[in-house]
């Protein structure tokens, strides 16, 4: 047990340090002599978690593009909250990863590989479009349950909530923005979160 613990502990600080990396020196600054020595670890040892130094920025690419989204988007269906509530907390939720250091540095990674990499782009798009499906499961329920107003399909639905968070991430919220530029993200975010939930569940309607 002590050594598979250690083990998917390597393997977090084997991505963690990845992305460190690429956010202080590019792409070029990446290599698996290098995140070895910032791990402290034999380089025989990488090898143990990833197959290549390709796998590893694909395994990037997945938590920055939908991964962890997706595994939020599936968790919160689990509970089988009403679609109002499930849309606040996914949101809110978005944020409070979206705000993580980390997750955002992981744009640095994604900016440079999928331009380069149509295998690691159509894995990227894969994964949002499997986000999108999931909240879009969850809403047609809301929709045949009488909770939301069915004005589009829900997977039109599940992209006009996701997109406009999507693109604060990509800008105000992205890695290297100011305090400022950051708290305006957030805020705007806040209110198309409120704004949807009144034009889609009627709450808004005098």
């Amino acid at each position: 047990m002590n050594s598979r613990v250690q083990n998917g502990g390597t393997k977090a600080r084997l991505r963690s340090e990845a992305v460190a990396l690429v956010a202080a020196g590019g792409m070029s600054a990446l290599s698996i002599r290098a995140l070895c020595q910032r791990v402290g670890i034999r380089e025989s040892s990488f090898y143990a978690h990833f197959s290549s130094k390709d796998e590893l920025v694909s395994a990037l690419l997945r938590a920055a593009g939908a991964e962890a989204p997706h595994s939020l988007a599936e968790e919160l269906a689990l509970l089988d909250l009403p679609s109002s509530d499930f849309v606040q907390r996914l949101g809110e939720e978005l944020l409070l990863l979206w705000s993580d250091r980390e997750s955002r540095n992981l744009r640095t990674v994604v900016e440079a590989e999928l331009a380069r990499s149509t295998r690691l782009r159509e894995e990227f798009n894969a994964g949002i479009l499997n986000m999108i499906n999931r909240v879009a499961a969850v809403l047609e329920r809301g929709v045949n349950a009488g909770e939301l107003v069915p004005h589009a399909p829900p997977t039109v639905l599940a992209w006009s909530f996701i997109a406009p968070l999507a693109v604060l991430r990509s800008s105000l919220l992205a890695a290297g923005a100011t305090e400022a530029h950051e708290e305006a993200g957030r805020t705007l975010a806040r209110a198309h979160i409120t704004g949807w939930l009144n034009a889609h569940t009627g709450r808004g309607a005098s």
